[in-house]
């Protein structure tokens, strides 16, 4: 337990339960398929949260794939306009750059030795910063989640990842996302 949340080991791609998920408001969106043509789609969950699956706030989210029942963090990522709509961008992407190409196959690699991969998103919390309300957190929980979950696909640097053998300070204030 740490500030009220059971994080399931801090090692390299954490593994992970749906429990920990419903704690930090992650809700099932998304599952993703490999079709017979070779393409890959991200179909909404029959089972999926409604209300996240449609929305067009920011939010952050990340890729899982089931394992030994625990979910191993595949991909974190923020969509400034809903969940559904970044989904479609990522599918362009398979077929037109070059991360989304590497995105593509890693995810048919995965497909491909018969594990799954499910989205998760949650609606990213909002704050008042120099006397401005309403400032979306979603850059800041994309952050926070890849400190977290470190996973196994996202290449980009963050600069908590960067500062952490300098004073960064202590990084336990990452363990819980902020509550709306």
């Amino acid at each position: 337990m740490q500030n009220g949340c059971r994080l399931i080991g801090q090692t390299a791609n954490m593994k992970i339960t749906r429990e920990l998920l419903e704690e930090w408001e992650f809700r099932l969106t998304h599952i993703c398929e490999q079709r017979p043509d070779g393409s890959v789609r991200f179909l909404k969950s029959p089972a999926g949260h409604q209300q996240t699956q449609d929305g067009r706030e920011p939010m952050v989210y990340v890729w899982l794939s089931p394992e030994d029942g625990f979910l191993k963090a595949m991909y974190v990522g923020k969509a400034g306009l809903g969940v559904s709509q970044r989904l479609r961008q990522h599918e362009n992407g398979f077929r037109h750059s070059g991360p989304g190409r590497k995105n593509f196959e890693q995810i048919t690699r995965l497909l491909g030795e018969g594990k799954g991969l499910v989205v998760y998103a949650r609606k990213s919390a909002t704050t008042q910063i120099l006397g401005v309300a309403g400032v979306n957190l979603y850059s800041a929980e994309e952050e926070a989640a890849h400190e977290l979950l470190q996973p196994l696909w996202n290449r980009a640097e963050f600069a908590t990842t960067r500062l952490k053998g300098d004073s960064a300070g202590d990084l336990d204030q990452f363990s819980k996302f902020p509550v709306r």
